[in-house]
């Protein structure tokens, strides 16, 4: 259930700038091997993002930006509509078929 907690702490802290990395240190699919975050480590954490200091106000700076980003990318004839409509369309037939129907409906956003 949290195999990807590594991998998606990579992305949110090196690759898009908005995150602040708790410990996340090893990729790993087994239980015994996962790493307990300390409570400690996320209040911290959660005390540098929200503290307002000079840290704080460039995260939320990337966080608009990257929020920006990813709702131009989406609105129609953009870079990303055509797969949340078909990511949509395909979620609804699977929903259809998993009721007895299957019924398809394309994005309308």
């Amino acid at each position: 259930m949290c195999e990807d907690q590594f991998y998606n702490e990579r992305l949110v802290v090196e690759v898009l700038g908005v995150g602040i990395a708790v410990g996340a240190e090893v990729w790993t699919m087994t239980a015994e091997e996962r790493t307990v975050i300390e409570r400690g480590k996320v209040a911290e954490a959660v005390g540098r993002v929200m503290g307002g200091g000079d840290m704080a106000v460039g995260l939320w700076r990337s966080v608009r930006e990257v929020a920006e980003m990813a709702r131009r990318a989406v609105e129609k004839g953009e870079s990303s509509y055509g797969d949340l409509e078909r990511q949509t369309s395909d979620a609804i037939d699977i929903k259809g078929d998993d009721a007895g129907g299957g019924v398809s409906r394309g994005w309308e956003g």
